[in-house]
Formats: C-alpha cells, structure tokens, sequence
C-alpha cells in the first residue's frame, strides 16, 4: 500500500507489538514491524500490508483464505484494475496492491470490494 500517516493511540504486547492507531483509512489495529517502539501520539509514516493468502469470496469482498482475522478488521475500497490474481484498490488516498485467488466478480473495476485479511502489518519508511 501506499504510504499511509498514522497516530499511534497505544501499544501492547512485546513481539509481535501491536498498535492501535488513526489514520484517513479510521482506526485500525496492526502489527508494528519498526526497529522500534513507537510512542503514543506520535505519528508515522507507513506502508501498510494486508497479511495472508486472499481469494474473492461471496460478492465483492476479499478475506483470508483460511478465514482468520485477527481483530475482525477490514477495509473498503474502491477497484481500480483487475489483472489476472492482482488486484488495484484505492482505499481511501493510498493505492493497495493486492495478490487475490479466485475469480473476481463480473463488473467489479470501479465499484467498491471490501478486504479482510488474517492482520495488518504496518512498515514505518522513516520519511
């Protein structure tokens, strides 16, 4: 994903770290994948992974394919191009780029698909 700015609301756990943060996409809770911790209410600029294996699933959603998902988070975008098993979403002003199995549904491009892995990772890129 492009790069997303996040707060971070709090922290748990010592590995892997989990955060809660804020960003234009809501609230989300993630697995911070920094060399350090990062303080509450500070902010970070991050590229954000949706974790696991996804296929297509009933209508216009995409899920872990073993059906996990840590903390029943997901995120809606709108679909931007369909190539084959890779897939382009803009969720909200960052683009995802995502590896999909399964076929997509008819009239997919241009209308919005929902994604919910088994976690999201955020990556800081120290900009």
């Amino acid at each position: 994903m492009s790069g997303v700015l996040v707060t971070v609301r709090s922290v748990t756990g010592p590995s892997p770290q989990w955060v809660s943060c804020e960003s234009s996409l809501g609230v989300l809770v993630a697995v911070w994948r920094g060399d350090t911790t990062p303080h509450v209410g500070s902010q970070h600029d991050v590229e954000m992974d949706a974790v696991g294996a996804l296929v297509w699933s009933d209508g216009a959603r995409i899920v872990d394919a073993d059906g996990a998902n840590e903390h029943g988070q997901a995120l809606t975008g709108l679909v931007q191009e369909v190539e084959a098993d890779s897939l382009v979403v803009r969720i909200g002003d960052s683009v995802v780029l995502l590896e999909v199995a399964g076929e997509p549904p008819l009239g997919v491009v241009g209308g919005a698909v929902t994604v919910r892995p088994s976690r999201f990772e955020l990556w800081p890129t120290n900009t």
